[in-house]
């Protein structure tokens, strides 16, 4: 590691510890605040969508509040990843991982994810990096890289040479399998029907799908949608503040760079200030993230001082470089 990164760590690390001896119920309680988290966003989740089913709510407000509770879950499944919660206990710990899965079932199996995670921390900004590369870190910013960071599958099948494609689709289908799977029927059953009416094409669908039809509209509004919006959220941030091809090895500085601009706030509200806190955690992996936030505002002080990037926004037409005179 470079000396910069060292002295980083060693000062958040300090930030941390001073954190953690202020709030030691942080610590003592650590497992079952994640849990009391998990909890409280389900909770959010299913009175939005009995709210919706009984009328009483519209669907864009259903969507957006669906979303930004999920996005807490997407914090915990990351903790769970790094042993964060119930380490000691794996029935409660992998019970956890599972109702993440659940509430976010376009996600790639969470046991899979976090050996693709923990790989990412380690060749984080190389071609090695799967997690990133898979959400189009380093790609020529086009139309292109702006659908496939809509959607999953056509990302996986684009970001692959046509001669590799059969044993990437196979990959991706163990990946996903199966809650996964199921998802993607729904998304592109619904996309399907919607556009064919639309487009007054006349298609003779499946008797499952036009007798279940209402049944998946309201999947589309209480699970689909929301998993889509907060899901692209999340990866515009990430793809876009993850450096990517002329890092050096082990230089978390030149890794990521911290977004704080007021303009991302509608990104960021749906993937819980990922682009703000997430080059914390590059330096100190074992904090929760609400420990992140909360130290947040001076851990980017230590950050700013040692060389860390913020608000990098040229990044877009250098495709993720960290050098500011490559031109990709």
């Amino acid at each position: 590691m470079d000396k910069a990164s060292a002295q980083i760590r060693a000062e958040l690390t300090q930030l941390s510890d001073q954190f953690r001896h202020r709030h030691p119920w942080l610590v003592k309680y650590q497992s079952w605040l994640g849990a009391g988290v998990m909890m409280m966003a389900i909770s959010v989740m299913a009175i939005t969508s009995y709210a919706y089913i009984e009328l009483q709510l519209p669907a864009v407000i259903a969507v957006i509040i669906i979303a930004w509770a999920t996005s807490f879950i997407h914090e915990l499944e990351h903790d769970l990843i790094h042993y964060a919660y119930f380490k000691k206990q794996p029935v409660l710990h992998h019970l956890m991982m599972l109702l993440c899965w659940l509430m976010r079932p376009g996600t790639v199996n969470p046991w899979i994810r976090r050996r693709l995670h923990l790989l990412h921390h380690k060749v984080s900004g190389s071609k090695q990096d799967i997690e990133e590369r898979g959400i189009t870190n380093g790609m020529k910013w086009s139309p292109l890289r702006l659908l496939m960071l809509m959607d999953g599958t056509l990302a996986l099948i684009l970001n692959h040479k046509v001669k590799h494609l059969p044993y990437t689709l196979l990959k991706g289908f163990v990946a996903y399998l199966p809650i996964g799977i199921l998802y993607f029927v729904c998304w592109y059953s619904y996309l399907a029907f919607h556009i064919s009416s639309f487009l007054e094409l006349n298609i003779m669908w499946p008797e499952l799908l036009t007798q279940n039809i209402d049944a998946l509209n309201t999947l589309a509004v209480l699970l689909i949608w929301p998993f889509f919006l907060r899901s692209f959220c999340l990866n515009f941030v990430s793809s876009n503040m993850h450096y990517y091809g002329d890092v050096e090895e082990k230089n978390i500085v030149q890794q990521t760079q911290v977004w704080t601009s007021k303009w991302l706030l509608p990104l960021h509200l749906f993937c819980f200030n990922f682009a703000s806190t997430h080059g914390i955690h590059h330096f100190v992996v074992r904090d929760p993230f609400y420990i992140r936030q909360s130290i947040s505002k001076d851990a980017h002080k230590i950050m700013k001082k040692h060389g860390v990037r913020f608000n990098d926004f040229s990044t877009f037409k250098r495709a993720n470089r960290f050098k500011k005179e490559v031109t990709v």
